[in-house]
């Protein structure tokens, strides 16, 4: 099965973004199935993960190597009222963090980065939110 590295990949990623502000953000950051209150009248940050479907590169069906593909999504949440700027200053915090071209390595395969980009600000009730997308990919062995 290719979904194997699929915790390792993930781990390797929430890890980088963890060193974010030397690691302040840990108790500030929502991860898929986890408990998590927002903080009252401060920042904080909603990771999600969206995957694709493999490519299988190699000559022949029962042979090669699988590309794995997602997006890495990290929201970033502050106080309405509080401007764009501190959430700007956040997003580019974190776009700093993966680079283009830069490579995570953790207890599995290597993680690719192969861009990383914000889009534009969201207005909710209470919050202001700037969504950060991170495309990634890896490597796996093919296993039938």
């Amino acid at each position: 099965m290719t979904n194997r590295y699929t915790k390792e990949t993930l781990q390797a990623l929430n890890n980088k973004l963890m060193t974010l502000d030397s690691g302040i953000w840990s108790t500030k950051t929502s991860f898929p199935g986890s408990n998590f209150t927002p903080p009252d009248n401060a920042p904080w940050l909603k990771v999600d993960y969206l995957f694709s479907k493999p490519v299988l590169i190699g000559a022949f069906s029962d042979a090669g190597t699988y590309r794995e593909m997602g997006i890495y999504q990290v929201m970033v949440y502050v106080p309405k009222g509080n401007g764009m700027f501190e959430a700007l200053d956040i997003v580019d915090k974190i776009l700093g963090l993966f680079q283009r071209g830069s490579e995570l390595t953790g207890s599995g395969p290597t993680v690719k980065i192969e861009r990383s980009y914000r889009s534009s600000p969201m207005s909710e009730a209470t919050w202001m939110k700037i969504p950060i997308s991170v495309d990634f990919w890896w490597y796996v062995p093919y296993r039938s």
